[in-house]
């Protein structure tokens, strides 16, 4: 075993951790939005940090040799946030349109 075997590990664990952190951030942003700012630029915003979280999440992941498609925290990110950013998005976007 190398000595950057050790090194990975941790680089894994800590990416891991953060990409959860990020999916939590997501969370509460969306039920903070939903609760307090219901308005149609906020859910943009919301879709855009959603958007930011889907890409950083599969972005930390493969970072450190992990598939993005193993790991929990990423598939969440990309699953969910990334489709729900991109509908509150899509809709602030085409609001008003005919």
């Amino acid at each position: 075993m190398s000595i950057a075997q050790p090194i990975l590990g941790i680089l894994q664990h800590v990416n891991t951790t953060t990409a959860w952190i990020g999916d939590g951030t997501a969370t509460v942003l969306t039920i903070t939005t939903r609760l307090l700012a219901n308005t149609h630029a906020m859910w943009a915003f919301t879709g855009l940090v959603m958007l930011t979280v889907a890409m950083g999440n599969a972005w930390l992941i493969s970072m450190v040799s992990l598939p993005p498609n193993g790991t929990l925290p990423s598939l969440i990110g990309s699953v969910v946030f990334g489709s729900l950013g991109a509908r509150f998005v899509g809709n602030w976007l085409t609001q008003g349109a005919k």
